[in-house]
């Protein structure tokens, strides 16, 4: 491939992680509002479903973003870890959301297992944010084509 392939899958990338991360945002005001209907005494059902079922798909969508990520560098370079912060961040990131998942199957109404789910949700919000940064760090350490 040349390189003006690699600039367009770069953006393209970084655009899909970037939506990926506006969707977990969304998905992160969802549970917080649950978690504020809940402590007021309601049963936010509604939200409850919908945020059940966006967690496994956003996690999906995240998981091949990282796997895209891995790939565009390993066909452009040869190598996986070239962009060291970018990548390690990016790792941590998934093991996060792994992780939220796998807490997220053992709530059942158990408040700690609640509440690490929300602390583990808002740490995947502000490590998203970090990757975004970092990530237009590599992309704009490129040379044009």
């Amino acid at each position: 491939m040349d390189q003006s392939t690699f600039v367009g899958l770069r953006i393209a990338h970084g655009l899909y992680n970037f939506v990926i991360m506006l969707l977990f945002i969304y998905q992160a005001s969802l549970g917080l509002k649950i978690r504020k209907r809940r402590k007021a005494g309601q049963m936010p059902a509604y939200l409850t479903q919908k945020h059940r079922i966006n967690g496994p798909i956003f996690a999906l969508l995240a998981v091949f973003g990282y796997a895209a990520g891995l790939t565009i560098t390993l066909l452009d370079t040869g190598q996986i870890v070239v962009f060291a912060r970018h990548y390690y961040i990016g790792t941590i990131l998934i093991l996060a959301i792994a992780t939220t998942f796998i807490i997220s199957r053992r709530i059942n109404g158990n408040p700690a297992w609640r509440t690490r789910h929300f602390w583990l949700g808002l740490f995947i919000i502000a490590i998203y944010i970090l990757q975004i940064v970092l990530g237009i760090g590599v992309f704009t350490s490129f040379r044009p084509v």
